[in-house]
C-alpha cells in the first residue's frame, strides 16, 4: 500500500495516471456537480438552523424534534445525490483514477476559497472522494490543504457582545440586560427577580469577587424544549463559564429563566456532552463560536465542541487529526479496552485520546448475533435521534488507514482473526473497513468493581435507574439492560453504550406472569418436603430469560404463547440487571416501578401518544427557586 498525494492512500494500481481517461470538459463537470451538491447541503443546514428559534418561540416540539433528526441526514443524502451526478456526468474511468480527483480538486478549491466554509466545502468534497474510492477499498485521507490558515473571511458580525461598568452597573443589570438583546419576540416572566437569582448564582461561584466584565456569545444555542444563553465572566485574568436555561412556558406564552450553569464542570457535564444531540447556533460563525467554547471547556476538546453545534464531519476530521498526532509520537498504540469483553465488538483505545474504537465481529462465540449492516445501522440511528444525555454519540467511519505498528499485537491479531471481512492488511499498512468511535467512558461493572464508597456506588445505581427511564421517555427500547451495557462518566453520569439490541419501546409487549393454578399446591408440597411434580410457571419464565441472554438450545418453551421478540416480563426483569448484591435494595426502593408491567406501560402509551417529556440536562440544584 502506498501513499499518494492529494490525499489518497491506496491500492498502487488504481492511482496510476492514464493519459486519455479524462479531459477538461470532465474535470469541469465534475467541479460544477460537487460545488452545487454542497450548496443544496449548506443552504439546507442553514435554512434548518435558522428556523430554530422560531421553532422554539411557537413551543413546534414536534418540529424541533422532526428538524434534530433531518440535520444530520442532509449529509449523505447530499452525497447520495452528488455520486449519482458524477456517475452520471463523468467516465467511470475517470472516477477511479486519483489523478482526476486531483485535477478537480485544485479546480474546485478556487471556486470556494473566498467563502466562510469554505473548510466545510473542501470536507464534502473529500467525502464524495472517499465515497467513490471505497467501492475498491482505497482508503482517502482528509486534509484541509491549508484552507482555513490562508482564509482571510471573518463573520460578518461580532460573534459575542461585553457588558461592563459603567453602562450596567450590576450584575443584575447586566444578566436583565443580555436576556433582553437577545432579540426573542415573546416576553420574559419576572425578568428582574430571575436575573437577580442568576447574578446570586454567579456571585456565589466567584466566592465574592467582583465581576469585570460579562462576554456574552451573541448566538443563543437551541436543544430540544431549551433555549441556552452562554458567555463567561472576567475577574482581572481569570474567567468563570456561565450559562443560562430558558424555557417556553407552554400556559403562559412567557420566557422562564429556568437554571443557571455557573462553572466549567457545569458546561461539561451538562451541556456539551456527547450523550444529546447537537445545539442548533448560527452556522455563519462556527470557527469563533468553538473558539470561543475552547475557553469555557478546553477538556471537551475541539471534536467534541464542533459536534455539539452541529458540525459533525469537521469534528471526525479533527478527531481523526488528534489521533494521528498522538500515533505520530510513536509512544502510544492501539490497545483494547477494560471491561466485560463483547460478543459483538472489538474495542480499543489509544491512551490521551478519550475516545474507544469499535470494530464490529465477523465472528463470534454468541450463536445469536447482529451481523456488520445491522449493527451499524442501530448506531446510525442512534446518532440521529434524541439521546436525552443518556447514550453515546457514535461516529461511523470508513476506510480508515493505519499502520500495523499502530496496534498491539494482540489486539491486531483479534481484529484479522475476528473481523476478517472489515480488516485488509499489507506488508506495513492497516485498512479498518469501518469504525464507530464513542466518548470513552468507566464500564459500569468495572466502576462497581472498582468503587467500595457506598455513597458513590448507591449514587450510581440510582443513577442507572433513572438512565433506563429517561431512555424509556424517549421512546428507546435498549434491548438488553445488564449494566455492563452501561458506562458512567466523569461527572458520574450512567449512559448506555451499547445499541446492537436497541428498538423502539412501541413495539414492546409488556405482560404479567400469568397465575399457576398449581403454584399454591407446589408451596405446600415443598413445606412438607415432598418433591415438586412440575415446573410453575414462575420458573418457566425464568427460564425465558436465561434463554434470553444465553441463547441455549435446549430451551424448549413455556405452556403459555411468548413472543420471544415483544413480549417482556418486568417482574423478572431483576435477572437480568446483574445488580451488585449490596445496592439491590436500593434500586428497588427508588426505581421498584421497573420491575412491574404498569410503569413500562404507561410510559409506552405516552410516548404512542407523540407525548414529548421533560428530560432536564441539569439537575434540580441548579434550578432558581420558583
Amino acid at each position: 500500500m502506498k501513499h499518494f498525494s492529494g490525499g489518497i492512500e491506496g491500492r498502487k494500481e488504481i492511482a496510476v495516471f492514464r493519459p486519455g481517461l479524462f479531459g477538461p470538459h470532465d474535470v469541469e463537470r465534475g467541479t460544477e456537480a460537487l460545488e452545487e451538491a454542497f450548496n443544496s447541503y449548506y443552504e439546507s443546514h442553514k435554512e434548518l438552523t435558522q428556523q430554530a428559534q422560531s421553532r422554539w418561540e411557537n413551543q413546534d416540539w414536534h418540529g424541533v424534534q422532526e428538524a434534530s433528526r433531518n440535520r444530520p441526514r442532509l449529509y449523505p443524502q447530499a452525497l447520495d445525490r452528488s455520486e449519482k451526478q458524477l456517475c452520471d456526468l463523468v467516465p467511470l474511468a475517470a472516477l477511479r483514477n486519483p489523478a482526476f480527483w486531483e485535477e478537480m480538486k485544485w479546480r474546485y478549491i478556487v471556486r470556494i476559497e473566498h467563502r466562510y466554509e469554505a473548510d466545510l466545502a473542501l470536507t464534502f468534497f473529500y467525502s464524495a472522494q472517499r465515497r467513490l474510492f471505497a467501492k475498491d477499498g482505497v482508503a482517502v485521507e482528509y486534509k484541509d490543504d491549508g484552507i482555513v490558515q490562508s482564509s482571510q473571511i471573518k463573520p460578518e458580525q461580532p460573534i459575542y457582545r461585553t457588558y461592563k461598568s459603567p453602562h450596567h452597573p450590576g450584575l443584575s443589570e447586566w444578566v436583565a440586560a443580555m436576556l433582553l438583546d437577545c432579540g426573542f419576540q415573546i416576553p420574559f416572566a419576572d425578568l428582574q427577580e430571575r436575573s437577580k437569582q442568576v447574578a446570586d448564582r454567579i456571585t456565589k461561584a466567584l466566592d465574592g469577587r467582583a465581576a469585570d466584565a460579562m462576554d456574552v456569545l451573541n448566538t443563543v444555542f437551541f436543544r430540544n424544549k431549551g433555549a441556552y444563553v452562554i458567555g463567561r465572566i472576567w475577574n482581572g485574568q481569570t474567567l468563570t463559564p456561565f450559562a443560562i436555561a430558558l424555557r417556553n412556558q407552554e400556559q403562559a406564552k412567557s420566557i422562564q429563566i429556568h437554571a443557571a450553569l455557573v462553572g466549567t464542570d457545569d458546561l461539561y457535564n451538562f451541556l456539551f456532552t456527547s450523550t444529546r444531540s447537537s445545539f442548533f447556533v448560527n452556522p455563519g460563525m462556527y470557527r469563533e463560536i468553538v473558539d470561543f467554547l475552547e475557553t469555557l471547556v478546553p477538556e471537551r476538546g475541539r471534536p467534541g465542541l464542533l459536534t455539539a453545534i452541529g458540525a459533525t464531519h469537521p469534528a471526525k476530521i479533527a478527531l481523526n487529526r488528534q489521533m494521528r498526532n498522538i500515533l505520530a509520537r510513536q509512544e502510544e498504540t492501539f490497545k483494547e479496552t477494560i471491561g466485560t469483553e463483547g460478543f459483538q465488538m472489538i474495542v480499543f483505545t489509544l491512551r490521551g485520546l478519550h475516545y474507544v474504537l469499535k470494530v464490529v465481529r465477523d465472528i463470534s462465540e454468541k450463536s445469536v448475533w447482529s451481523r456488520r449492516q445491522e449493527v451499524l445501522e442501530l448506531h446510525r440511528q442512534a446518532h440521529e435521534r434524541d439521546r436525552v444525555g443518556r447514550m453515546l454519540d457514535p461516529w461511523i467511519f470508513s476506510n480508515v488507514w493505519f499502520r500495523k505498528s499502530d496496534f498491539d499485537s494482540g489486539l491486531l491479531q483479534k481484529l484479522v482473526e475476528r473481523a476478517p471481512e472489515s480488516v485488509r492488511m499489507t506488508k506495513g499498512d492497516v485498512i479498518l473497513g469501518h469504525t464507530i468511535d464513542m466518548r470513552e467512558v468507566t464500564p459500569l461493572d468495572v466502576f462497581f468493581d472498582l468503587t467500595t464508597d457506598p455513597e458513590i456506588r448507591k449514587a450510581a445505581i440510582l443513577d442507572y435507574g433513572q438512565c433506563i427511564k429517561d431512555l424509556s421517555a424517549a421512546g428507546v427500547w435498549a434491548g438488553q439492560y445488564k449494566i455492563a451495557n452501561f458506562g458512567i462518566t466523569r461527572g458520574g453520569r450512567v449512559v448506555l453504550y451499547d445499541y446492537d439490541q436497541m428498538e423502539d419501546l412501541v413495539d414492546k409487549n409488556f405482560r404479567i406472569i400469568p397465575r399457576d393454578p398449581r403454584e399454591e399446591e407446589e408451596k405446600q408440597r415443598k413445606k412438607v418436603g415432598l418433591p415438586a411434580i412440575a415446573k410453575t410457571l414462575d420458573e418457566e419464565v425464568s427460564e425465558i430469560y436465561d434463554y434470553m441472554y444465553s441463547k441455549s438450545e435446549e430451551f424448549e418453551g413455556p405452556r403459555f404463547a411468548v413472543d420471544e421478540d415483544r413480549d417482556v416480563f418486568p417482574e423478572r426483569f431483576e435477572m437480568g440487571l446483574a445488580i451488585p448484591p449490596d445496592l439491590v435494595a436500593d434500586f428497588k426502593a427508588e426505581h421498584g416501578d421497573l420491575l412491574g408491567p404498569r410503569w413500562w406501560a404507561e410510559t409506552q402509551e405516552r410516548v404512542r401518544r407523540g407525548e414529548i417529556l421533560d428530560v432536564f440536562p441539569y439537575p434540580k440544584e441548579r434550578w432558581l427557586d420558583e
